[in-house]
């Protein structure tokens, strides 16, 4: 060949006789990576000039070609041409190729038992298509150098420049061609089908399809299942929902601005008219109904306590017991758990918790409208601060239970107070229309 841009380029030739061969395309970093290492197979398998190999996996969808791509460190070896690696497939070369079936023999070269580098190069203009550089011992997994296991990616995809990512393998002596191992005592897991999609046509109330959740590994595998709720009240406000423990609550503010036989629920009264009610109304912080929209209404305890419900069919405001059973399932910083929207709250150990929003209740500084007390008439405290939220029962004549968020405090305290008062309120669905399903 006398063409000088030929991969087999003879500069001693004199007549071209058609044996020129082209250079494939250039091959970019990550597409083809080193994928094992059997550095030092176990005396129990055989001496290291039978058993070394390497293995390389394609990770594209598409074929790629590696005539006259090259290692030049770690094993010496040019790719003859037309070898080629299938999408999403292996390539085993072998210090031996009798060892291992459809394996390729590496020209000359050993891999150390101590480590080293493996430099796989495009024959073209040696830039890098993979490179790793490899040890027995440090942070890297010491059982490859001889103990019967070989040195893998625990994935493909993952950098294998770092040695977080490698492990040695589980099954003895290697896995030259095919998937790498996984610890035996991780789950397998297999979901089909992987989505659910249906439609309900009235008067049809329900459809049921299945789901199979497949565990073909040796371990226990837990599963939690959870499906989106949401609820709409009667104004057609739509509110997130979130499970927590047993109970499932609305992950919102209620700002629902009628009763669930669609009567108004009073609003728009003065600081003086306010602390003299006696029955139920709602009211918006410093009434500003742009407010409304970040942390629903104030409602005094009257609303609560009206029968016309103030919650959404099927859901109530909760009971002092229930607010008891939260707390009591979320432990010593509930406060912080159920607090949400950081950027709303001031500054102070609440939201410093590192158990900060974990619940997804997402209790918001809302503050609250005073009745009297040691504050003026009606007037409106504390938003950005403090979180206040009705139950639904009460203490004694004109007091109610209440539970209260503080940004200086990572709890949820339980108080009573007067029920002229406007809270925040969430609701809590009725155990009659909750089905708990555990698997």
């Amino acid at each position: 060949c006398t063409d000088p841009s030929a991969a087999n380029y003879d500069p001693n030739a004199t007549i071209d006789d058609g044996s020129c061969l082209s250079y494939p395309a250039i091959i970019p970093e990550g597409v083809i990576v080193i994928n094992e290492i059997h550095y030092n197979p176990s005396s129990d398998q055989g001496n290291d000039d039978n058993y070394e190999f390497l293995e390389l996996y394609n990770t594209s969808d598409a074929e790629v070609d590696l005539s006259f791509t090259l290692f030049t460190e770690g094993i010496n070896h040019v790719f003859e041409y037309g070898t080629t690696i299938s999408a999403g497939g292996y390539l085993v070369l072998a210090k031996d190729s009798s060892s291992y079936s459809s394996s390729i023999e590496w020209e000359s070269g050993n891999l150390g038992n101590g480590g080293e580098d493996i430099l796989l190069a495009n024959g073209v203009d040696s830039t890098t298509i993979d490179f790793v550089d490899y040890d027995d011992g440090g942070d890297w997994p010491s059982s490859p150098d001889g103990d019967g296991p070989s040195l893998e990616l625990m994935n493909p995809l993952l950098d294998n420049s770092l040695y977080e990512n490698w492990q040695a393998s589980y099954i003895s002596n290697g896995t030259p061609g095919v998937e790498n191992s996984v610890d035996p005592a991780t789950p397998i897991i297999s979901v089909n089908p992987d989505s659910l999609n249906f439609t309900i046509t009235p008067p049809d109330s329900e459809q049921t399809q299945t789901i199979t959740i497949s565990n073909t590994g040796d371990a226990t595998l837990e599963v939690q299942i959870s499906i989106p709720v949401t609820v709409t009240d009667i104004d057609g406000n739509v509110y997130q929902t979130v499970q927590i423990g047993d109970q499932l609550w609305m992950a919102e503010n209620l700002k629902v601005t009628h009763y669930r036989n669609g009567d108004a629920i009073p609003t728009g009264y003065s600081n003086s008219e306010w602390s003299n009610l006696s029955t139920g109304a709602y009211a918006v912080y410093n009434d500003d109904d742009s407010n409304a929209d970040t942390y629903g209404y104030l409602y005094n305890w009257y609303a609560v306590d009206d029968s016309r419900n103030i919650a959404p069919e099927g859901w109530h405001v909760p009971t002092d017991a229930e607010w008891t059973t939260l707390t009591d399932y979320l432990g010593n910083d509930a406060g912080s758990q159920l607090a949400g929207s950081e950027n709303l709250w001031d500054d102070g150990d609440l939201k410093n918790n590192a158990n900060f929003g974990t619940s997804g209740f997402n209790a918001l500084p809302g503050g609250y409208r005073s009745y009297d007390y040691s504050y003026y008439l009606g007037f409106y405290y504390h938003m950005g601060s403090h979180g206040h939220y009705w139950s639904s029962t009460e203490t004694y004549s004109n007091y109610a239970w209440y539970r209260e968020l503080y940004y200086y405090y990572s709890g949820f305290d339980r108080d009573n107070t007067n029920e002229q008062n406007g809270f925040s309120v969430r609701c809590i669905r009725d155990v009659d229309n909750l089905t708990i399903r555990q698997f």
